[in-house]
């Protein structure tokens, strides 16, 4: 099963010009590299190595879809052959939509290009099995696990600001359940084409900023999330999730769910690093502890020691296989 990565670079280099509404969105959901030289954290850009490279080693071919920024970027960190393929054709000119709002916005417009049956898989998502074990091709869709509605995250229809231009469908339902796309699979392009068209057209419409609007996560978590199973119901699609279970993002707790098989998958066959790059953005201290335990749990599952080798040869990560070369040196002499 093909893969797919985005990286589009413009919510990190978008400048905002009002200083409350960037501290208050960009700087949890992206790294900001306004006036420098575009760059990831060390903690980001391990994560989208290790995300790459299992999939590469368990499931298949991935391809990576980004812009001349982040193409630059990528092959200064010698990871691009990482990847089966590299496009830049298709973010290089995406301007219509404001990044700093929608931050997701070039990972839809990545989901509308294709053609064929693929898995989109989030750069901070990495899965350490064959994922066709628990995915079957010949279903419409399947996303990673519900989400929970009626909160801050997902409010009602009235909770959600949109401009005077906007006209909302009156044909979704809202009493479904949102489907976290971290990892996603698309086998059929009915839902991709209106899926993706519905929520680009949201996000182009209500765009504006409005001064003390509180809702503008809501708004790109309702054109990623919420949209995609109201979409699936409406063309009378089936659609199912990989984890059985409901995530409560005001709660931080699994509902209603198997927990049996989501604790065997969540954190074992699945990661995904979700809200924690908050945490991890912003102490230093957490960061390095991250990325030295994910070094090592490379090293513990590479066999043939290939995926190692190839993490020694990025040089914005080189410091961390040093660090675990020397702890493992010293260990012995304890």
């Amino acid at each position: 099963m093909r893969a797919v990565h985005t990286i589009w670079t413009k919510p990190s280099t978008y400048k905002v010009k009002k200083k409350w509404f960037q501290e208050s969105t960009d700087s949890i959901y992206t790294t900001r590299s306004v006036d420098k030289k575009y760059f990831m954290k060390d903690f980001e850009l391990l994560t989208l190595v290790a995300s790459a490279l299992f999939y590469k080693k368990f499931s298949g071919k991935i391809d990576l879809y980004t812009d001349d920024t982040g193409y630059e970027y990528f092959k200064e960190q010698k990871i691009l052959d990482f990847y089966d393929d590299v496009n830049v054709d298709v973010l290089n000119n995406f301007d219509t939509i404001r990044p700093d709002i929608y931050w997701a916005a070039g990972k839809v417009k990545v989901i509308q290009s294709q053609v064929k049956p693929f898995l989109s898989l989030d750069t901070d998502a990495i899965i350490y099995d064959n994922v066709e074990k628990y995915i079957d091709k010949k279903d419409p869709l399947v996303g990673f696990h519900y989400e929970m509605f009626g909160n801050q995250f997902y409010p009602s229809r009235s909770g959600i600001r949109t401009s005077d231009k906007y006209e909302w469908d009156e044909n979704l339902n809202w009493e479904l359940f949102p489907v976290n796309v971290a990892i996603t699979y698309f086998g059929d392009d009915i839902i991709r084409h209106y899926y993706t068209s519905e929520c680009l057209r949201f996000m182009k419409e209500n765009s504006d900023y409005i001064k003390k609007d509180y809702s503008v996560k809501s708004r790109m978590l309702f054109a990623e999330q919420r949209l995609l199973p109201m979409m699936c119901d409406k063309f009378g699609k089936e659609y199912k999730t990989i984890l059985e279970g409901i995530w409560n993002p005001d709660l931080g707790i699994w509902m209603h769910t198997r927990h049996s098989r989501v604790k065997k998958l969540w954190g074992t066959i699945f990661t995904h690093l979700w809200s924690e790059k908050v945490i991890l953005r912003k102490n230093k201290f957490k960061e390095i502890d991250y990325c030295k335990n994910m070094i090592t749990t490379i090293r513990n599952l590479d066999f043939d020691g290939k995926m190692y080798d190839k993490i020694k040869t990025i040089p914005q990560l080189y410091k961390f296989t040093e660090f675990l070369h020397w702890w493992k040196k010293h260990l012995t002499h304890i």
